[in-house]
């Protein structure tokens, strides 16, 4: 049962602080914002392993690129 409370505290912090992120008024520039927070999402799944680190790695242009933080040229650059 142990486990199960484990796991599902790690799904809160990986999804719940890049939410607060973005909610919080911060006083920065959106984009810079919303890189903050789908870098901050893809370093807490990487570090607590919700999801494997190539799905995350792959996820983070994606990311980028659909919520308007870089374009898909500059996203997958090092591709």
């Amino acid at each position: 049962m142990e486990e199960n409370s484990l796991a599902v505290q790690k799904w809160i912090i990986s999804f719940g602080t890049p939410i607060v992120v973005m909610l919080l008024p911060l006083g920065i520039d959106p984009v810079l914002q919303r890189y903050i927070a789908i870098t901050a999402w893809g370093l807490l799944c990487w570090v607590t392993v919700v999801i494997p680190a190539g799905l995350t790695g792959l996820a983070l242009p994606i990311l980028y690129m659909f919520c308007g933080v870089a374009s898909a040229e500059v996203s997958f650059a090092s591709w």
